[in-house]
């Protein structure tokens, strides 16, 4: 009988846990180069508000905009931000954002030269858990969370990388490559790139790499 109770305890915790689970777009973005700029200012002997300064205006800048794109801010991790969008937003508009971002980046006057920034971006779309174990906000976990996460590291600055879930739900028009559907979401990007490969804890994936001017 007491095995019995606890297959049926445990059976109706994986409901529970089955309830609270959504598709969801999760997404990487991440500040390049920050721990070599960091050891720099050391070694330079110079205040750490400076470096610290840095990556705060970044992250404030990084939730700021995606925030106003309808995303949520997950949490921050170090100087890494992971944002969810809910899955009834349009692909095309978190890619576009994501070209923005890079943009807006690029192109701010109080950081030029060797205190520029640069940030690399990862996208993917798939099934979540509710992860929270503080609080009653949703932290999704799942196999696009990690592939993502993991995803993230194939990006150099001013790159986007996403998964193949993420590219199928980017419309292509009729008598219109993907790749030249992606190029004509926005006209600062560069290329499209395609590639397979093997990655830790998640398997060999495709991926699409995404080049901003």
């Amino acid at each position: 009988m007491a095995q019995k109770q606890k297959i049926l305890r445990l059976s109706k915790l994986y409901d529970d846990l089955a309830r609270d689970s959504f598709d969801h777009f999760i997404l990487f973005a991440d500040l390049c180069g920050s721990t070599l700029y960091k050891q720099r200012l050391i070694q330079q002997k110079m205040p750490n508000n400076v470096w610290l300064h840095r990556q705060l205006i970044f992250l404030s800048m990084v939730a700021s905009h995606f925030e106003a794109k309808n995303g949520t801010i997950v949490k921050t991790i170090g100087d890494s931000v992971m944002i969810s969008f809910h899955y009834s937003e349009s692909a095309e508009d978190i890619l576009f954002a994501c070209v923005d971002l890079t943009i807006k980046l690029d192109q701010l006057q109080a950081f030029k030269g060797k205190h520029k920034m640069a940030v690399k971006i990862s996208i993917d779309y798939g099934d979540t858990v509710n992860g929270a174990i503080v609080g009653n906000a949703y932290d999704p976990l799942g196999i696009c969370v990690d592939r993502c996460a993991r995803l993230n590291a194939e990006a150099e600055a001013r790159q986007i990388v996403f998964s193949d879930s993420f590219n199928s739900l980017l419309k292509a028009k009729k008598k219109q490559s993907k790749q030249k559907m992606i190029m004509s979401i926005h006209n600062s990007i560069e290329a499209v790139k395609t590639k397979k490969k093997n990655i830790k804890g998640v398997g060999r994936i495709t991926f699409h790499t995404v080049k901003v001017k």
